[in-house]
């Protein structure tokens, strides 16, 4: 994590903050700035693990609503 920080801190100005790149909703079309490393596990399995994630989140947010 250092080394990303000190990247962004010596690019300031010419790139996006870091923040956007950990905490924005990326749309599942989106081309990512990292879409050309190819990794262990393809696009699709990627976006089925998301859904799931955002399906656990989801219930867990209501389930929290729901017992105060």
């Amino acid at each position: 994590l250092g080394s990303y920080k000190r990247a962004f801190k010596e690019l300031r100005g010419e790139l996006p903050e870091l923040d956007f790149y950990v905490f924005d909703d990326w749309k599942l079309e989106q081309i990512l700035p990292w879409n050309h490393i190819q990794g262990p596990l393809p696009i699709t399995t990627l976006k089925k693990h998301l859904a799931e994630a955002m399906a656990l989140r989801a219930s867990q947010k209501s389930e929290v609503r729901s017992n105060p």
